[in-house]
């Protein structure tokens, strides 16, 4: 009974490695054209920074 066990477990074991996988053929994709913008662009913070010394200006201390 435990040679039976034995062999049926050992033949499952083998079986699932032996057929477990194909050939494996590796494809690279091609890298996209897309060019990175500037850092100098116009972005976010010139946005943020021109009505914050508009502010300063304007919310400044008055003089008495």
């Amino acid at each position: 009974m435990n040679s039976l066990i034995t062999t049926i477990l050992l033949a499952a074991l083998l079986a699932t490695a032996a057929q477990g996988g194909g050939a494996v053929v590796v494809v690279e994709e091609p890298k996209p054209d897309a060019e990175e913008s500037s850092a100098s662009g116009t972005g976010l913070l010139p946005l943020l920074i021109v009505p914050l010394v508009v502010c300063v200006v304007f919310c400044g201390p008055k003089d008495p």
